[in-house]
């Protein structure tokens, strides 16, 4: 039988998976589908069986990050660097809403910076190499470019 729940459970993160990367208007707005509920709570009972209290808290969370990765957009954020980063936090984070959102908030804050990144005491030209190096390097990953670039920017100010 343990089997049997370990396959239903994880055709259920597979599921949650696809609902995150690629959308499925399957709810009404403002609501959790049941299979996406399912899988919250069942987590939620495997992290907290004795504290109904922090179980409760948790899924609450956890049902509300889902919606807010669901519904999240930003017109400024062109569409496939926004699906590149949600797809990551999916993979990343399987089933683990809220840390999917704080990765793509986190992503999403880390290339608004570099857009606008610039350093008055280094050249345009410097500091745009840098970020292409770190584009190149690093081209789905903001916030790791964001700390290549001020790495290598301090070291060009204080050669």
């Amino acid at each position: 039988m343990k089997g049997k729940s370990a396959v239903a459970v994880s055709v259920l993160l597979c599921l949650a998976v696809a609902w995150i990367v690629c959308p499925v208007p399957l709810s009404r707005a403002g609501e959790v589908p049941p299979e996406i509920g399912a899988v919250i709570d069942y987590d939620g009972m495997k992290k907290y069986p004795q504290d109904a209290g922090a179980r409760d808290d948790y899924v609450a969370q956890q049902k509300a990050a889902y919606l807010q990765v669901r519904d999240y957009h930003d017109p400024e954020v062109p569409p496939q660097v926004l699906a590149c980063v949600r797809e990551k936090a999916a993979q990343g984070f399987p089933a683990n809403y809220t840390a999917q959102k704080f990765f793509i908030d986190t992503q999403v804050r880390d290339w608004r910076y570099l857009r606008v990144y610039s350093m008055p005491s280094v050249p345009v030209g410097e500091i745009e190499r840098v970020k292409k190096e770190a584009a190149t390097e690093f081209p789905d990953d903001f916030s790791t470019q964001k700390l290549i670039v001020e790495t290598k920017v301090e070291a060009i100010i204080h050669q």
